[in-house]
């Protein structure tokens, strides 16, 4: 589950999957004796559950996202009599826009200056919404019942107001535009947020409303609670700068590994000096550079980042004559890349005249050596045939760099 939701495509169709699954429950079970029973403490201790890891893991953003959808679900659930007036959809409206302004905010402690802002400038909406409820409710209730796309005339059975549509559309494609852009899970999960508000907003059949807020709510926290553990995992197995799986990934593994394999290094030809020369900012576009492209090296080549400057392949199933093709044409890939960098802006003649930039780019020339070893009768164990591969590596560096060595 955790390896589907790492991969961006994903990540944009667990939404989608949720909420169908969502549907398929208020339709097929959500009248049974045993979700009945369910019923009365499932939401409860899912809720709990999410609101504890958010807290725990300083992930702001998902305590209020569970704050703004516990609210939705409470008033259709304790409030029926509420659907379908002015107070319940601008509720809503608002509940929609927050969690669509939330998802651009960092996390903060829930309990830092940061946290209790947040918390203050909702407070703040809840008197605004509060004085428009009571002061302008003929206003509102005329604002909301426009009808603005005239979808009634094409679909009669969809009843929900067009401004909670027009919202919760609005803030569903910023999601989307933020997945596709980013592959982090929290957008996910604001996303199938946006469709479970919408869903409190219609005028559900009668066999689904005792039972929809429970199972909405059930749904988002068990996301939220998946896209903590999901982040968690990352951080503990994927290098933060090069987006590759890490030391720790590359050890678990290696535990899995049968009796056919190859183990290639990587080491990234005069690194100090793009260091030296440079500055560390290039040195990490360096490796950035280098680790996307073996991202894709072809032929079954899983990249780790194995430290440094240093990465490790492995190919699982092959023996070093089906590799080497694959790491020479990752090779000649990363020499002939074109990686530009522009100088930084330098005084004139006096301090007084404008920095004169350089607009003419430098290219930096960026090669790579490897070294390749397989599992053998001297080397039978895989942490054996990563020093094999070391060694190899050095030879190669021997030879000039720039090579593949077994």
């Amino acid at each position: 589950m955790l390896g589907f939701l790492s991969n961006r495509w994903g990540l944009l169709l667990s939404p989608f999957i949720v909420f169908a699954a969502t549907l398929w429950a208020l339709e097929s079970i959500a009248s049974t004796t045993w979700f009945t029973a369910l019923e009365n403490f499932m939401p409860l201790s899912l809720l709990s559950l999410s609101v504890f890891l958010s807290i725990q893991f300083n992930r702001s953003r998902y305590s209020f996202l569970v704050l703004f959808i516990t609210l939705g679900a409470a008033m259709v659930f304790y409030l029926p009599h509420w659907q379908g007036t002015a107070a319940f959809s601008l509720i809503l409206i608002a509940l929609q826009l927050n969690s669509g302004l939330f998802i651009v905010f960092k996390d903060r402690s829930l309990f830092s200056i940061h946290g209790l802002l947040r918390l203050l400038f909702l407070v703040l909406q809840g008197g605004a919404l509060f004085y428009l409820i009571t002061r302008h409710e003929l206003l509102l209730e005329e604002f909301i019942q426009r009808d603005l796309l005239q979808l009634r005339i094409y679909f009669p059975w969809l009843y929900v107001p067009d401004v909670i549509l027009i919202a919760g559309l609005l803030s569903s494609l910023f999601c989307i535009t933020l997945l596709l852009k980013n592959n982090i899970s929290i957008y996910a999960v604001f996303l199938l947020a946006q469709w479970a508000l919408v869903t409190l907003a219609c005028k559900l059949p009668v066999h689904w409303q005792l039972a929809a807020p429970a199972i909405l709510l059930s749904m988002v926290c068990i996301m939220v609670c998946l896209s903590i553990l999901l982040d968690s995992h990352n951080m503990a197995y994927r290098d933060e700068l090069t987006g590759l799986p890490s030391r720790r990934a590359l050890n678990q593994k290696l535990l899995s590994l049968g009796r056919t394999y190859t183990i290639a290094m990587l080491d990234i030809d005069h690194f100090k000096k793009f260091n030296d020369t440079h500055g560390h900012d290039v040195g990490d576009q360096v490796l950035q550079m280098v680790a996307s492209k073996m991202a894709k090296t072809t032929g079954g080549g899983i990249a780790y980042r194995y430290g440094g400057e240093e990465f490790t392949l492995v190919f699982t199933g092959k023996q070093p004559k089906d590799a080497e093709p694959h790491l020479e044409k990752l090779r000649i890939t990363i020499q002939d890349y074109a990686m530009f960098v522009r100088e930084a802006a330098r005084p004139a003649k006096k301090s007084k005249k404008k920095l004169k930039t350089k607009t003419k780019p430098k290219p930096l020339s960026v090669t790579v050596s490897m070294g390749i070893a397989t599992r053998t009768g001297q080397h039978k164990k895989p942490e054996q045939v990563i020093k094999a591969a070391d060694k190899a590596l050095y030879r190669a560096k021997g030879k000039g760099r720039n090579c593949v060595s077994l």
